[in-house]
């Protein structure tokens, strides 16, 4: 994602998704290559994007159509 220079709300956004990815996804997994990491990432993907976000109030996959 490119943001706006000095653009505080669009970087906590960022840091709000990374902050759940990267305890969530990685740990304990062991990854061949970059397409291993991004096989196994599509394949996380649709569990992470089931659960409920309580800041949206929302699934994101529900809101996928939406946006």
């Amino acid at each position: 994602m490119l943001f706006k220079p000095y653009d505080p709300e669009s970087k906590g956004v960022l840091e709000r998704a990374n902050q759940f990815l990267e305890p969530a996804f990685p740990p304990g997994r062991i990854f061949a290559s970059p397409e291993d990491f991004n096989d196994q990432l599509g394949q996380w993907l649709p569990k992470a994007n089931a659960r409920l976000v309580r800041r949206i109030g929302a699934r994101p996959s529900d809101l996928l159509t939406a946006d």
